[in-house]
């Protein structure tokens, strides 16, 4: 992760690569790449937003609950740059339907 302040404004940016974290979560959790993808895009922000935190050990918490496939996932970062996550269902049953064909991921 990389941050980076504008000398003299009131500018702050932050950048992180999180391929490898999402990959251990998805080996972790046995997930498919749908919840993989929302799980690891939920990490991605909460680690971002952990740049912000004042402490090593202040802590977000973001959950996102829904009555769709994925129904939950909730995601800690710490202001130490760590994070965890997880996803109620591992492996969505997910069917999408666009226009006259049905797409679905296993």
């Amino acid at each position: 992760m990389m941050s980076v302040v504008a000398r003299g404004e009131d500018i702050f940016g932050v950048a992180a690569v999180t391929t490898d974290i999402v990959e251990e979560a998805r080996e972790r959790h046995g997930t498919d790449p749908v919840v993989a993808t929302a799980l690891g895009r939920l990490m991605t922000g909460a680690l971002l937003m952990s740049t912000t935190l004042k402490e090593p050990e202040h802590r977000i918490v973001l959950q996102i609950k829904s009555r769709g496939p994925i129904q939950r996932l909730v995601v800690e970062a710490d202001g130490a740059a760590h994070v965890r996550g997880y996803p109620e269902v591992p492996v969505a049953d997910t069917v999408s339907v666009q226009g006259d064909r049905i797409l679905s991921c296993p």
